[in-house]
């Protein structure tokens, strides 16, 4: 079956993690010193890889960014090169139902209906201002598409919108990476699942102002996408590290999930996931390739430290 991204709604709902994980948020850390000290000036064609390896096991590891323009060129070679041999394809984590089944989950979005107020009557004018005018000039979708929802998933739809007249992908580069693994017989599989209904009751419970925060920073999102999402897509196509670094893309609504207290276990949850599944292959002999946000690859006790602090030798592949 072909990797299905999460998009839409279950996207926002993937970020919307403060009942999920129940760690602390956490500040930034910053950088890796371990991926500082392995890039080179002149990084090979493609996007950045990295390789783990720990006795006969093998990772191969790119590092992902989202979203990205659905018509990017960019060097597969090596990717296509890594994934010959391999035993399987780790991918990003992915969306389910639950035990109730799709009914059950229809009736549990009924409550992030909006009641019958539109967003325009609930936000602040200045921010209903905003999201009136992006929704009019750069997604022209009509205003009764988002009114029958609460503000911050009515703004996140209005994000999706975006990127979909935008012509940019959530799924990338992960879809292209299954299609050229399933090219190979090579099979995938996320790296975690989530239960898209027991992230709905923070989401309905959220306060006035914690809804203006959220719309607030999925409007500043679709115009730092206007402005900066081909040029970043550009470096990461490159393998350009620094820039990356210099100008990282924040987690879609970060600040939202900072307000709500849960921009640190969104962080902590996604890397603890990913780091189990990479340790669980390196824990047996043959070949893996894996796709991760490069936010959990670059961070400082993010992924690539988490693996070489639990014995796997990280470098970049030839």
């Amino acid at each position: 079956m072909a990797f299905r991204p999460l998009t839409g709604l279950a996207l926002f709902l993937a970020l919307a993690l403060p009942a999920r994980a129940q760690v602390p948020a956490l500040p930034d850390p910053g950088f890796s010193d371990l991926v500082e000290a392995l890039e080179v000036v002149a990084p090979p064609p493609g996007p950045a890889l990295w390789r783990a390896r720990k006795g006969d096991s093998e990772l191969i590891i790119l590092g992902g960014l989202s979203p990205l323009p659905h018509n990017l060129a960019w060097d597969t070679g090596r990717v296509e090169r890594a994934l010959d041999g391999a035993t399987q394809l780790l991918l990003p984590p992915r969306a389910k139902v639950g035990l109730l089944g799709a009914p059950g989950a229809l009736i549990a979005m009924t409550r992030l209906r909006s009641g019958g107020a539109p967003p325009a009557e609930v936000l602040p004018p200045a921010i209903a201002a905003r999201f009136a005018r992006i929704r009019d000039e750069a997604v022209r979708r009509p205003a009764d598409r988002y009114e029958k929802w609460k503000p911050a998933v009515a703004a996140a739809m209005l994000l999706q919108d975006y990127r979909e007249a935008a012509g940019l992908s959530d799924g990338k580069p992960a879809t292209t990476v299954d299609r050229l693994a399933r090219a190979r017989h090579v099979p995938s599989r996320p790296m975690s699942t989530f239960s898209v209904g027991g992230l709905v009751n923070p989401l309905a419970r959220m306060s006035p102002q914690q809804s203006a925060v959220c719309v607030g920073e999925a409007l500043d999102e679709i115009e730092r996408e206007s402005a900066q999402a081909q040029t970043q897509a550009a470096a990461w196509a490159r393998g350009d590290l620094g820039s990356f670094r210099t100008s990282r893309p924040p987690l879609p609504m970060e600040g939202c999930l900072s307000a709500t207290g849960g921009y640190g276990a969104v962080l902590e949850q996604a890397t603890a996931d990913a780091v189990k599944a990479m340790r669980e292959v390196l824990d047996r002999p043959g070949k893996t390739v894996a796709v991760v946000d490069m936010v959990l690859l670059l961070r400082a006790n993010g992924v690539l430290d988490r693996l070489k602090a639990g014995g796997a030798e990280i470098s970049a592949p030839p």
